[in-house]
This record gives C-alpha cells, sequence and structure tokens, in this order.
C-alpha cells in the first residue's frame, strides 16, 4: 500500500472517479449496443453480403485458376469466416481485459483512501465508487457477441452457414 503522501498525489492526479467509471460503463455499453437484435442483424448482413462477394471472387479466381497447385488454393470465404471470428473472440477478450484491469487498478486505489483517509466526504466518495466498481464486475460478462446467429463459424461452437 502506498504512504498517505503518495496517497494523496494519487488523488489529485485522480480526482473524481465518475469520469472513469462512465469511461468503463461506455466500453460495456458498446458491447450490449452490438447484441441489440436491429444492430446485431445489421452487422450479420454487412458480414454475410461481405461473405457473398468474397464466394463470388472465389467463382472467379477458380476460373482463372482450374487447377491450382495444393499450396496455391485459396478459401476466400472460410478464410474470411476464420479471420472474423478470430477477430471478434480477440476483442472481447481485449475488452474484458482492459474493463477488468481497470476495476481491479480502481478498487485498489479507492479502497486505500475509504481505509486511509479521515475525510469523511472523501471517505464517502470512496464507498460509493466501491459499490459502483463491484456493481460493474457483474456487468463484465455482457462483453461478448452472439455466435449463433452469425453467419460465420467460431471455432468450436458448431454453428455452420
Amino acid at each position: 500500500m502506498c504512504g498517505q503522501e503518495s496517497l494523496n498525489d494519487m488523488l489529485s492526479t485522480t480526482g473524481n472517479p465518475c469520469d472513469d467509471i462512465q469511461q468503463l460503463n461506455g466500453a460495456i455499453s458498446v458491447w450490449e449496443y452490438l447484441q441489440t437484435a436491429e444492430v446485431s442483424e445489421r452487422l450479420i448482413s454487412s458480414l454475410n453480403l461481405f461473405r457473398e462477394e468474397l464466394a463470388m471472387a472465389q467463382i472467379a479466381y477458380d476460373l482463372n485458376n482450374p487447377n491450382p497447385a495444393p499450396e496455391d488454393v485459396i478459401h476466400f470465404v472460410d478464410t474470411f469466416d476464420e479471420w472474423m471470428a478470430t477477430s471478434i473472440i480477440r476483442m472481447e477478450e481485449t475488452s474484458r481485459n482492459i474493463v477488468n484491469g481497470a476495476i481491479t487498478n480502481m478498487d485498489a486505489l479507492w479502497t486505500e483512501v475509504s481505509t486511509s483517509t479521515a475525510d469523511e466526504d472523501r471517505r464517502e466518495l470512496a464507498y460509493t465508487t466501491l459499490e459502483h466498481l463491484d456493481n460493474m464486475r457483474h456487468h463484465v460478462d455482457r462483453i461478448n457477441f452472439p455466435r449463433i446467429n452469425l453467419g460465420i463459424r467460431f471455432p468450436g461452437s458448431g454453428n455452420k452457414v
């Protein structure tokens, strides 16, 4: 833990935790927005339109390369599906890690404030902040994208086009 001087330094640079909490809520809200039916359907529709374009490009490629060597075979749609699935999973993991890390760091700071400060208002702010952080921990699982509705295949999900 930190001494009173460094705690005061942190508090002077940390300021009001509301901005940080709003940013974390915003990160979670983006994923909740992506899960709404209208947005999800539009995104999935766009992805599937792009997949159709890739399928047409695949036909043109195959017509121009009728007997490719095995190492030259390209599967445009499958490659895109694999890339997109991996990218979405990576975005989810990165978002969860960032939010969880920020919650952990803020929790440590505001726990220190709650136990170290004699200022009643600052202690009240710390307790309120800790309550918000605890609540936020239960919302991190909202950072996901529904796999069963996507036209792309996710590793191990069993969903097929």
